[in-house]
């Protein structure tokens, strides 16, 4: 028996059945407040939480192996909402996808990420993983096929 969801309602059934491990860290950050003329005023020490999340979806099979593999780190002033789509194969013929999983770490707990077309069985895939209100984040995106 095959369930179909509306788009909206599998989005957020992945975002919560996808989340497989979450942790934090806390960290210490030198602030330097500079005068008019950029000179050092004042630094003050302020704490900075990160957390880890870890979101996958499908199953490791035997004979599987990482076909593709993205990482990247990004740094912001402001708050951010980050949007990655990430599409495999990125072009030519893919392998069949067995699992997939997203690992980032940041200072903002909301994020999810889930598959927008093709997925596990299937020899293509688009990710989406979103990042909201986030001044650091790193992620790393692994799929596996067969």
């Amino acid at each position: 028996m095959v369930i179909l969801f509306p788009k909206k309602m599998f989005r957020f059934a992945v975002l919560i059945l996808s989340i497989v491990a979450c942790a934090h860290e806390s960290m210490e950050k030198e602030i330097i407040f500079k005068d008019d003329s950029n000179n050092p005023k004042l630094s003050a020490v302020q704490s900075v939480q990160r957390i880890s999340i870890q979101y996958s979806v499908g199953t490791r099979v035997k004979g599987d192996r990482v076909v593709s593999k993205w990482d990247e780190q990004h740094q912001w002033t402001k708050p951010h909402h980050f949007i990655k789509r990430q599409y495999y194969p990125e072009d030519g013929n893919g392998a069949n996808i067995t699992f997939v999983q997203i690992t980032a770490k940041q200072d903002s707990i909301r994020s999810f990420s889930y598959v927008d077309d093709g997925g596990i069985g299937k020899k293509f895939i688009c990710i989406i993983f979103e990042a909201f209100d986030v001044l650091f984040l790193e992620y790393s995106i692994e799929i596996y096929g067969i």
